[in-house]
């Protein structure tokens, strides 16, 4: 499980797995096993988020 203080981290924790997912789809395509975890590990960042903060 990840850990954060402040919403703001989360936030930011959200932005960078999105910036690994997207340069992972260029270097290795959208369908490869690395793009597919990284999507899925935002995924629950993002649920996460919705579930703390419900936005």
């Amino acid at each position: 499980m990840i850990f954060f203080e402040t919403k703001d981290e989360l936030l930011f924790l959200i932005e960078h797995k999105r910036s690994e997912m997207v340069l992972e789809a260029a270097r290795s395509g959208f369908l490869s096993h690395q793009t597919i975890k990284r999507s899925k590990e935002l995924d629950e960042l993002l649920n996460l988020h919705y579930q703390l903060w419900g936005h």
